[in-house]
């Protein structure tokens, strides 16, 4: 919502300072610059997106207008039910995990962690990790070596529509160009026209400029740049998830090892020690009653 109210208030500067200058708003919406300008910067991000970046591009539009982010809450869940995972490995060996890895969403342990279980990607990553603890004899420098991979190569993916949309936000200028240099065109037909006529063509052919500019800065470049924040997010997300299991991984106690996974918590959303410390203790309080 934040996202869609800063593109609002774009167009209302936009808009209410022109007609502070007593500027005609109805001159702005000129249907062939619209079509010309809109027309080829879709053309355009068809022919250089295959259909897998298409389908990328629209489910990261989809996560910005539906506010989706990794909130203080989502890591403290995340550490807690990693945490869970560690005491029970620690108290009854590692078979005791096998039942919640192999359906997280009947698990007694997952289930108290609904936001983390819906992030499907999340929870891929958490049991194929133990699955690889329980079943592979495994170095922890080699467990980080292939979780980094792995994270990379997400990122990588995860990246992709904010350099789609990014690419978009840098053609419209030159396609507002073109719009405008059409209409130059147009106008140079109509020289024996009036001075009022020639001037409201005039008008018309720099309304293509305005509109790519106006777009490109104030509309594709914010979205490209919010489709970069979600990505760096989900990877700052998955960063504490593999630092956590790699600490347990290396023998560290569970308490210990949610404290590796606490320091890489971005400042704003970091739980206090003590806050980790004492939701853990109540939290193996009432698992073990």
């Amino acid at each position: 919502m934040i996202c869609l109210l800063g593109l609002l208030i774009v167009a209302a500067a936009v808009l209410v300072g022109y007609r502070l200058e007593h500027g005609n708003i109805q001159l702005l919406f000129q249907l062939p610059e619209i079509v010309v300008i809109f027309g080829a910067t879709l053309g355009g991000f068809l022919a250089s997106a295959p259909r897998r970046v298409i389908k990328l591009v629209a489910a990261g539009l989809k996560d910005i207008l539906a506010g989706k982010s990794y909130r203080k809450t989502d890591y403290m869940d995340c550490l807690f039910m990693l945490g869970e995972m560690f005491t029970i490995m620690k108290k009854s060996g590692q078979l005791a995990v096998e039942q919640h890895l192999m359906a997280p969403e009947e698990s007694i342990i997952f289930t108290k962690y609904p936001g983390i279980v819906k992030n499907r990607y999340v929870m891929s990553f958490i049991t194929d990790t133990f699955k690889i603890l329980l079943t592979a004899n495994i170095s922890p420098f080699d467990l980080e070596q292939l979780l980094d991979s792995e994270l990379e190569m997400r990122h990588e993916c995860r990246i992709v529509p904010s350099k789609s949309v990014g690419s978009v936000a840098d053609s419209l200028p030159g396609l507002g160009i073109v719009a405008a240099v059409l209409g130059v065109i147009i106008t140079m037909g109509k020289m024996n026209e009036t001075p009022d006529v020639i001037g409201r063509s005039i008008s018309v052919a720099l309304i293509g400029t305005l509109l790519g500019v106006l777009l490109s800065y104030g509309f594709v470049a914010p979205l490209s740049r919010h489709l970069e924040h979600i990505a760096d997010a989900e990877r700052e997300f998955l960063n504490m998830v593999k630092i956590t299991l790699t600490a347990f991984a290396c023998g560290m106690l569970p308490g210990v090892a949610l404290e590796f996974g606490r320091r890489v918590v971005p400042e704003d959303m970091r739980p206090t020690y003590e806050e980790l410390e004492d939701t853990f203790a109540a939290i193996k309080k009432s698992a073990a009653h």
